[in-house]
């Protein structure tokens, strides 16, 4: 899904007066998250999207788990206008959905980089 795709579709489900730069910061957001946390990426290899030019960018994750930009810019929103049942229930789903997108990671890359323990107290 291209950026640009995301900010429209957020239009499309939520319909609300931000900017395509203040949902371009929550995809951003999103991303960096996504980076972070699944790629394990670090602060400085993580990739950040401009307006204009960063609309026409591929976002990571694939279709279909590139909805879940979609629903945490959706989640935002509700939560910056104090939609707080929405919110929640944006929450829930947001965090279904970046659950699977991570099994669905996880399946795909399994020589990823690990932490590997040792005890040395046993």
């Amino acid at each position: 899904m291209l950026v640009k795709e995301a900010i429209a579709k957020v239009k499309e489900r939520k319909p609300n007066a931000y900017s395509d730069e203040a949902l371009l910061d929550y995809i951003n957001e999103c991303e960096a998250m996504i980076q972070r946390e699944l790629y394990l990426e670090t602060p400085e290899e993580i990739i950040q999207y401009e307006y204009p030019d960063g609309l026409e960018e591929e976002l990571i994750l694939p279709s279909p788990y590139s909805m879940v930009y979609v629903t945490y810019a959706i989640m935002m929103i509700q939560y910056n206008q104090e939609e707080i049942a929405a919110y929640n229930n944006s929450n829930e789903m947001f965090a279904a959905q970046l659950e699977e997108a991570q099994k669905y990671y996880n399946r795909q890359n399994e020589n990823r980089r690990t932490v590997y323990v040792t005890n040395w107290f046993a």
